[in-house]
């Protein structure tokens, strides 16, 4: 049964590949996490097991995991901070502050009342509104 180096999934041509894992750095960390993660199984006479051995040793060596996963937070960080941003823009437009609690809590409408029912317990009230 033929395989793809490091156990990758087959994609229905190149550019499907390339775009699961290199568009982008989530799918570049997805990329050495899987190459640095494999076993290389087999008899290197027969597969590429030294091969794919060797590239993720030197990845590892490289530390080139870690710096996408640095790269990963900040990009993150600035997508939150310019969300951030709209949201404060949004919500406090002239750099005052919008309470997060409505100013005054909630008033009945004015035709509510409260009315005591004569079937029930004296202190059993119910709320009508009408």
């Amino acid at each position: 049964m033929p395989r793809l180096p490091f156990s990758f999934i087959a994609h229905y041509d190149r550019a499907g590949f390339w775009t699961e894992y290199f568009t982008g750095t989530a799918g570049k960390i997805e990329f050495i996490e899987q190459v640095i993660q494999h076993p290389c199984y087999g008899d290197p006479g027969h597969t590429f097991s030294d091969v794919e051995r060797e590239i993720g040793r030197r990845l590892r060596q490289v530390d080139l995991l870690d710096f996408y996963r640095k790269k990963g937070r900040s990009e993150q960080e600035a997508t939150d901070r310019a969300q951030f941003a709209r949201l404060k823009a949004r919500f406090e437009p002239n750099g005052i502050p919008v309470p997060t609690q409505p100013l005054l809590p909630p008033t009945p409408p004015a035709t509510a009342r409260v009315a005591a029912r004569s079937t029930d317990h004296p202190a059993q009230l119910s709320l009508t509104i009408g």
